[in-house]
């Protein structure tokens, strides 16, 4: 019976083995349940910053698309308002002498328009008392954040021709982005000199991501 008998010293050796065993299992190293290793968050932060990016560079084309869209319909408004004139007074609206432009809308804080060539038209009071009286207010024009090109421009100029006819009226504006449609007909384009020419393309890029549009308006009659 010696064999099937274990003393009390055998008893706590088997305790005490055991108690080994389990608290070296508990304690192994294991991976936590929180937190990120530098990899992870690294990939994190990069992930993070191209969705930065595209959301982004997607904001900005809407932003400038509907920039553009304003700018777009104030013209429009004011080519209405200007034939309007045109029709009722057998003239346009006087512009500043000497100069022949005036600013209609978008000027800078210094009340000018700055358009393709470095040409700079000032605000003129008679042009807008004239323009009001067949229109409430002037047409709205967003300014161009585009340094160098800013509002909507009315030139008058006795020598400007278009396809070798008489023609002195233009409307002047810019749109953000090389390539923009400028959505109204009678675009024309510098050949030489004060000589313009009709074009078929819808916009003319002129650089410095912005795209010139010059409207033809017709003679009075």
């Amino acid at each position: 019976m010696a064999g099937f008998l274990r003393s009390k010293d055998d008893t706590r050796t088997q305790d005490n083995v055991l108690g080994a065993i389990t608290t070296k299992a508990f304690s192994m190293p294991h991976k936590s349940s929180q937190g990120f290793t530098i990899v992870e968050l690294l990939i994190v932060i990069v992930v993070i910053g191209v969705l930065a990016a595209i959301i982004i560079v997607t904001y900005s084309g809407i932003t400038q698309r509907a920039l553009n869209t304003n700018r777009i319909a104030g013209a429009q408004d004011a080519i209405t308002a200007l034939r309007l004139y045109a029709t009722q007074n057998n003239s346009y609206p006087p512009v500043a002498p000497g100069i022949g432009t005036a600013c209609i809308a978008g000027w800078d804080a210094g009340g000018q328009c700055h358009f393709t060539g470095g040409f700079t038209a000032d605000r003129y009071s008679p042009f807008e008392t004239a323009y009001k009286t067949v229109s409430s207010n002037l047409p709205r024009f967003p300014e161009q954040s585009t340094d160098g090109f800013n509002g909507l421009t009315f030139i008058a100029n006795p020598s400007f021709t278009v396809d070798g006819q008489p023609s002195y009226y233009l409307l002047v504006y810019v749109l953000q982005g090389d390539n923009e449609d400028c959505k109204i007909s009678g675009l024309v384009k510098f050949s030489t000199g004060s000589a313009l020419v009709s074009t078929t393309r819808n916009s003319l890029s002129i650089g410095d991501g912005v795209t010139g549009c010059d409207i033809a308006l017709p003679m009075p009659e």
